[in-house]
């Protein structure tokens, strides 16, 4: 189960489709490089809704 509520990350990506590409995205980052951020975390797609509700990533959407 993932950590952060999905109500949590919405307030930072409202769109579910933009959401999981970012989510994707980082969490190929965290598999290819582990030693990027240290935590406790073992999956690296929990690691990475922790940082967009955390507000670590930041999402530009052009238009």
């Amino acid at each position: 189960m993932i950590a952060p509520s999905l109500e949590n990350v919405f307030k930072k990506i409202n769109s579910r489709y933009a959401l999981v590409i970012v989510a994707v995205k980082r969490a190929k980052e965290i598999k290819s490089n582990k030693d990027l951020f240290m935590t406790n975390v073992s999956d690296p797609l929990e690691q990475a809704f922790e940082e967009i509700a955390s507000g670590k990533i930041k999402v530009l959407v052009n238009r």
